[in-house]
């Protein structure tokens, strides 16, 4: 891996830049976050979904008979 801001290059696991100083782990956790917040995100919007259609469906039925 290599530093954004002086292009040294690192190891993986580094946090900070052994040339510069600069913060290298920071933006990869952000990304994760940002990604676990998305996939929650979207099951809660599938289960929502789902239970909507089930309560439409019963209300029709209900209707219909």
């Amino acid at each position: 891996m290599f530093c954004k801001k002086c292009g040294a290059e690192t190891t993986d696991d580094s946090a900070f830049c052994p040339k510069c100083g600069q913060i290298l782990n920071d933006t990869k956790q952000q990304l994760n976050s940002n990604e676990k917040v998305q996939g929650g995100m979207q099951l809660l919007v599938m289960i929502a979904s789902i239970i909507l259609i089930i309560v439409g469906a019963v209300s029709f039925i209900g209707t219909c008979s």
